[in-house]
């Protein structure tokens, strides 16, 4: 039982990262209700591409990385995508997290922003050099005291909350997608999984639990820290929306900010793990040399000018994630037929539900490339 808490922690982490803070100033653009429609949609898309994979884990002998089931059941056009899509998801996440990083410590401390980002980045990056025991460990110590700091915030914020800052906003096609991305980018964690398999060894009959709980949690999160936020701040709320506390009081501004740096430090250590391990089994890089490029290229991208933070969450999103799970559901219908044990959960096989979720999945990366450019 105590592996099921460190997976489900793994995926958590992964998943409650920079994105959350976006949500809220997502959701007011759009409309709450309309943001909560995305949350609920995305959410149970993401909670059936996850148990697909589980499957698709459980049905297959040895320890890969995402990489590594995709050239498995998909051949090397499917390792090659699968490389992409995870190469600009996981580097574009720990761009964000580095950037959001420096920006919340600054904000709270004082000082420059990009001195605080490089501390971070040697203390966090020796974890993921450090591998799977210690991650799991911090993970979860980290996730579980994010989520404990966000409902004392939560907590801490309602007699600010106020219902007239809730007032909707007229239905527009244009801005009601507006959440797609950054709660994709959010609830996201297909790098985690093949952590929590690994975690799981010898306990494999709860990984589905694992799943559903890491799955689902995040999303609660997200609606109560979205609703919370708009209730307090309504329009004036930003782009991180942590910043804003300062004018409710002292006790908000520490917990928000606390709440945040938790929030990208857990995410942070395991996507960078995610891509250390993937370099490392399926591409056979020495240790050393995928946890340099695992860890060096996020830091130059931002020392060569990379600074926007909401933009890099949103395409990171909808191309990453969506491209991901169309890879994991041709996967899932692929390991039906092939695979090399039995798993210990299985799940039925509706060709219209696959369908389904890959043309959203694609509609959702279309949309994303029209709406940036």
């Amino acid at each position: 039982m105590r592996k099921l808490w460190y997976a489900a922690a793994t995926i958590m982490g992964a998943s409650i990262g920079a994105g959350v803070l976006g949500i809220p100033f997502a959701f007011a653009k759009a409309g709450v209700l309309y943001g909560i429609l995305n949350l609920a949609i995305v959410a149970a898309l993401i909670l059936t591409v996850n148990l697909y994979m589980g499957e698709v884990m459980l049905r297959t002998k040895g320890i890969h990385q995402l990489t590594g089931y995709a050239e498995k059941y998909l051949g090397k056009a499917g390792k090659q995508l699968m490389a992409l899509a995870l190469i600009f998801g996981i580097y574009g996440a720990l761009v964000a997290y580095l950037i959001g990083i420096g920006d919340v410590l600054s904000a709270l401390l004082g000082g420059q922003p990009f001195v605080y980002m490089a501390i971070f980045f040697v203390i966090f990056s020796a974890l993921i050099y450090a591998g799977i025991k210690a991650v799991s460990k911090s993970e979860f110590l980290f996730s579980y005291l994010k989520i404990a700091v966000f409902f004392a915030l939560a907590v801490s914020m309602v007699a600010f909350f106020r219902i007239g800052n809730m007032e909707s906003v007229k239905f527009s096609l244009a801005t009601s997608f507006i959440p797609y991305g950054i709660v994709l980018f959010s609830l996201m964690a297909f790098p985690s999984l093949p952590e929590a398999r690994e975690i799981m060894l010898n306990e494999e009959k709860d990984l589905k639990k694992a799943l559903a709980f890491a799955s689902l949690t995040p999303a609660v999160v997200y609606t109560i820290f979205a609703i919370i936020f708009i209730g307090v701040l309504g329009k004036n709320v930003g782009e991180v929306a942590v910043v804003g506390l300062n004018v409710l009081g002292p006790i908000q501004f520490i917990l928000g900010f606390v709440f945040a740096f938790l929030a990208m430090a857990t995410a942070y250590v395991s996507l960078g793990l995610a891509l250390h391990e993937m370099y490392e089994y399926d591409y056979k890089m020495s240790h050393n040399l995928s946890f340099f490029i695992t860890c060096i290229v996020p830091f130059i991208l931002i020392v060569l000018g990379v600074n926007s933070f909401v933009k890099v969450l949103s395409m990171a999103g909808a191309f990453a994630g969506g491209l991901t799970a169309i890879l994991i559901v041709l996967m899932f219908k692929k390991a039906k037929k092939t695979g090399e044990r039995h798993p210990e959960y299985h799940l039925r096989m509706h060709k219209i539900i696959s369908w389904i979720i890959i043309l959203l999945f694609a509609a959702g990366i279309i949309h994303e490339i029209i709406s940036f450019f």
